[in-house]
């Protein structure tokens, strides 16, 4: 998201903030947190002052993971300063045989990702050495980041109402 190539490429363990810029006007602020059990008692906390979330998750994990990530992914995404909100999932790790389709992940988060609403799924590999485009990132991550920028461009002063009610 830097624009720095990374090939120790690793899952994010804590907390950490990023600003981008992204025109002369726009800054984007970024909260990365990891999805440990540990990390996952402050992700609360940043609910009510985000314009949008991009949530990660590992389509190839183990059942018993992927079934923890299911319960967690929908009390996250469900809670009340989330709904409504522009939502970008990442569907890692698409390169494995083990993967889940978006279908199955879909259905299984309760999503309705629609052309023109608030939820996207991206299906892709995040490590370049993986995407299946020569080593380089999948640039449709860059097209998913967009059109989650995009969407809270587009409603920048509904959010904005709500992150102030929700700030009370």
């Amino acid at each position: 998201l830097k624009g720095q190539k990374n090939p120790q490429c690793r899952p994010s363990q804590g907390f950490l903030p990023v600003s981008l810029k992204y025109s002369e006007t726009i800054t984007v602020k970024l909260y990365d947190l990891g999805g440990g059990d540990k990390i996952r008692g402050i992700w609360d906390n940043y609910y009510h002052d985000v314009h949008g979330i991009i949530y990660v998750i590992d389509s190839a994990c183990s059942e018993a993971e992927f079934c923890e990530m299911a319960i967690v992914a929908k009390s996250t995404l469900g809670h009340k300063f989330l709904q409504g909100k522009p939502l970008l999932v990442i569907s890692n790790k698409v390169d494995k045989s083990e993967s889940r389709g978006i279908n199955f992940i879909s259905d299984k988060l309760n999503l309705v990702p629609s052309e023109g609403g608030m939820t996207k799924i991206l299906a892709t590999s995040i490590h370049p050495a993986h995407s299946g485009y020569g080593g380089k990132p999948d640039p449709n991550i860059d097209k998913a980041l967009e059109w989650l920028i995009q969407k809270a461009i587009t409603d920048i002063n509904e959010l904005n109402e709500r992150i102030t009610d929700d700030s009370k």
